[in-house]
């Protein structure tokens, strides 16, 4: 099996997840950088770090989470309130964490790549230069409208979309700097083409 290493990048509520379910069940390991975040945001030596930036009610009872983490939680919402109200939270929050977040992902990363091929599901992939370390990259594209529209199902504000999309790389550079660029306003049933054309590519690189 290829030994490489497929990044996903794309805009906020782009379809990034949806795709790497998708190459997951085609067989590819994903690693999922939004999972591992949440986790460690939940380890208790991170909670008290958390709450000196954010207060002690960032974490309350009852979010999604309930079921992967015992006791209480982050309620997302509350988070992005207040990164908007102050960005220099969310940059102290990125500093606190991602450091911690790529020690997880390279140590997976190194356990599966050499029988497995590896996606990267990471929303930062170009603003913390994982994108250097990829093989192939691929943009998933859709509308600003269905973007927001899944946003906001999801409890978000037009006005949290906007701030935090302003926070990221422009798309258009993710855009041009991808292998591949996939549309996903429609069904994603794109995951396989995706592989045929990476595995294509690897095997004229290696002939």
């Amino acid at each position: 099996m290829g030994n490489y290493i497929i990044g996903i990048t794309g805009g906020i509520a782009s379809g990034k997840s949806t795709l790497s379910s998708e190459l997951e069940s085609l067989g590819c390991y994903v690693i999922r950088a939004d999972l591992i975040a949440h986790e460690i945001m939940h380890l208790p030596e991170y909670v008290l770090e958390i709450c000196k930036i954010f207060g002690d009610d960032i974490f309350v009872t009852g979010t999604y989470f309930e079921s992967l983490f015992p006791g209480k939680f982050i309620e997302r919402k509350i988070l992005r309130e207040r990164c908007m109200e102050d960005p220099s939270k969310l940059i102290k929050l990125n500093d606190l964490l991602q450091a911690e977040i790529r020690k997880e992902i390279v140590s997976l990363t190194k356990k599966h790549r050499l029988s497995e091929k590896v996606v990267w599901d990471i929303p930062l992939l170009y603003e913390q230069n994982y994108d250097l370390l990829c093989d192939y990259k691929i943009f998933v594209d859709a509308s600003y409208n269905t973007r927001m529209s899944r946003a906001m199902e999801r409890g978000w504000t037009k006005e949290e979309f906007d701030f935090f999309e302003s926070k990221q790389v422009p798309l258009e550079y993710k855009k041009t700097h991808a292998n591949y660029v996939f549309w996903s306003d429609n069904a994603l049933g794109f995951a396989r083409d995706v592989l045929e054309k990476i595995n294509v590519r690897d095997t004229k690189c290696k002939s």
